[in-house]
């Protein structure tokens, strides 16, 4: 298999290994910032709701089509999610986002100026 093909491969693995975890919060863990988490519940929960619904997936947030960032509006405010890679014990950042065995955190916040 040549190399373009590998790459190919790990980027749609990295991509549903993602979406997995996003679309239902298993796998790793959920953090949002303090200006997230002071949304009233019913509004948080929205916003969370639309973490797991997003499949608006651009080339300028995307590059890699790994589906680890996405940008969204909800009431008038900018959102913002990033799923980041660590191993199993959380002491250091995994390497290769395509290891099932990779824990992943999804950080939700306010896109204040992005």
């Amino acid at each position: 298999m040549g190399a373009k093909k590998i790459s190919q491969f790990r980027m749609i693995r990295v991509a549903l290994l993602n979406d997995q975890f996003r679309r239902s919060f298993k796998g790793g863990s959920v953090n949002v910032s303090p200006g997230v988490e002071a949304l009233p519940e019913p509004v948080l929960f929205e916003v969370l709701n639309k973490v797991r619904e997003f499949d608006d997936f651009r080339p300028c947030f995307d590059p890699r089509e790994e589906h680890d960032f996405g940008v969204f509006a909800h009431n008038g405010e900018r959102f913002l999610f990033q799923i980041d890679y660590y191993n199993q014990d959380m002491t250091a950042r995994c390497e290769d986002p395509g290891d099932e065995n990779a824990v992943r955190v999804l950080s939700v916040k306010k896109a204040m100026g992005y």
